[in-house]
């Protein structure tokens, strides 16, 4: 059974992936060339990953891309919905 989505904790978590990030933006960063062929290995890497895994993984990287950017607070995701009549 999946435990309930607990805001609070999200929002702790994110606050320390962007403390991470500010403690990371001091190091050299390493780059790594491969082959377009061992594309094959991060896609069995993150299919064996869970969705909540996955979806931490992309909130982290959008975190990264705002801090990066000079942001102090990560922006919300904006949501917003749009009615469209279908023609028959």
């Amino acid at each position: 059974m999946r435990e309930p989505f607990d805001a609070a904790q999200a929002h702790r978590q994110s606050e320390r992936a962007r403390d991470k990030l500010i403690s990371m933006k001091k190091r050299k960063p390493v780059v790594h060339i491969v082959d377009r062929e061992d594309g094959n290995e991060d896609r069995l890497f993150w299919q064996d990953k869970s969705p909540e895994e996955r979806l931490s993984a992309v909130e982290f990287l959008r975190e990264q891309c705002y801090a990066i950017q000079g942001f102090k607070k990560t922006p919300r995701i904006i949501r917003d919905i749009h009615i469209v009549d279908l023609e028959k």
